[in-house]
């Protein structure tokens, strides 16, 4: 195994985040994870796939709460842990250089140095460098600006033999992996996830019909957005326990504004697939670079400690299940706020994305000395909820008088505090 360079921070979990993680693992992410499993049982019964993969990251958990409330009538389908990421299938599926691809790479980029867009690629930096400066009037170390879009399409389009090159290359590699997970000829593959997109599954549906063109897929999340119906196919199919293609509309909009807190309540301690590559006749897995810190994975650790305490006991139904995740999510104290605001979630596209808090205002006296810093904080904080149950008295006083439009959904989060 081989890890691109990492850089770990020395803060570590206090002993009172370290209760509360561990209590959030029992009250909050083992109902959501036991009412997946409990959903997935059903159809599976019915559906009768012949193995299930477990995509990495968020697969490990679901893949633990499985084997721990499997009954015994299908303790005999096989299962893998499977690592994938979307970077890692994206680009060893790729079949021709396309809007797609650049939307990915660009995506959550502003900021970032034109160049490091491409990093993602994996392709010789000097190369990406030489075509920038041969063909755009842009300085390769200056941020990247969304206007700029049709200069990054442009290189995109100039370095595409590259990345195609690179394509087959990882393709071969994670074809390689996927022979050595055994899927024993099986035809109905079972892919489990936490959802969203449907992406990964199209993309893992592609390279597994290189190797058997019978292949069927059938996607289990616990969540999928209106964008997944794209991907369906009359061999590849996809379901979500709580949200179905974007169904029910109110629950996909809430969703929406706190993917990243259900992320973590899902996510591991290893770090993200960046790609395969061949090595003796093997495939060797290339990690990003994990820039996590060390609050961030032993919360983690926390989180999974209470999980599979609780998993084996009597669960709420789905209904509370959701509706203690909803709590947290739109409601939650301050000393939650505190507590998960610390959290980091990483915005991009493989290793050139960002990493950024959850939510963190910061001090309350220099917010309000410098209001327009806090109004820009408050707009692009991952969880808005959050970072407005963090804010002091005077503080959402004065983001109401900045937008009261904006904040009128807040109020009453902070009655009674």
């Amino acid at each position: 195994m081989e890890t691109l360079p990492g850089n770990r921070s020395a803060d570590s979990l206090p002993a009172s985040a370290r209760a509360f993680f561990t209590e959030l693992g029992r009250n909050v992410a083992a109902p959501l994870l036991a009412t997946m499993v409990d959903w997935m049982i059903e159809r599976v019964r019915r559906q009768q796939p012949e193995i299930l993969l477990f995509l990495s990251r968020d697969g490990r958990i679901i893949r633990e709460v499985w084997e721990a409330r499997c009954p015994p009538d299908l303790a005999g389908l096989p299962t893998r842990y499977a690592l994938a990421s979307r970077r890692a299938l994206r680009v060893a599926s790729l079949e021709r250089i396309d809007g797609d691809l650049l939307r990915l790479l660009t995506h959550h980029a502003e900021g970032l140095p034109f160049r490091e867009l491409f990093d993602s690629l994996h392709l010789p930096g000097q190369r990406i460098e030489a075509v920038i400066r041969e063909h755009s009037a842009v300085d390769p170390h200056a941020p990247y600006h969304r206007r700029q879009a049709a200069t990054a399409a442009q290189v995109l389009h100039l370095l595409g033999q590259d990345i195609q090159r690179r394509a087959g290359e990882e393709r071969e590699a994670y074809l390689r992996y996927l022979d050595s997970l055994e899927l024993d000829g099986a035809r109905r593959v079972g892919i489990v996830d936490i959802g969203w997109h449907g992406s990964l599954q199209a993309a893992l549906a592609r390279l597994l019909r290189r190797r058997n063109p019978d292949i069927a897929t059938r996607g289990y999340y616990l969540a999928l957005f209106g964008g997944a119906s794209k991907w369906r196919s009359d061999r590849d199919s996809m379901e979500g326990c709580l949200l179905q293609e974007g169904e029910p509309r109110v629950r996909e909009g809430e969703l929406a504004d706190c993917v990243e807190l259900l992320e973590f309540l899902f996510s591991s301690t290893e770090p993200g697939l960046l790609c395969f590559h061949e090595k003796d006749g093997r495939a060797v897995p290339v990690f990003m670079e994990d820039r996590r810190s060390a609050y961030q994975k032993e919360a983690l650790d926390a989180l999974r400690e209470g999980i599979l305490e609780e998993i084996g006991e009597s669960v709420p139904d789905a209904g509370e299940a959701y509706r203690r995740f909803r709590r947290l999510a739109f409601h939650p104290t301050r000393e939650e706020a505190r507590f998960l605001g610390r959290l980091q979630a990483r915005r991009g596209f493989g290793k050139a994305g960002l990493l950024q808090p959850f939510a963190q205002p910061g001090n309350p006296v220099f917010n309000i000395l410098h209001w327009g810093r806090l109004y820009r904080s408050f707009k692009e904080a991952l969880w808005r909820n959050g970072y407005w149950a963090a804010l002091s008295r005077p503080e959402r006083a004065l983001l109401r008088m900045i937008s009261p439009v904006g904040t009128a959904r807040f109020i009453h989060t902070s009655r009674g505090r």
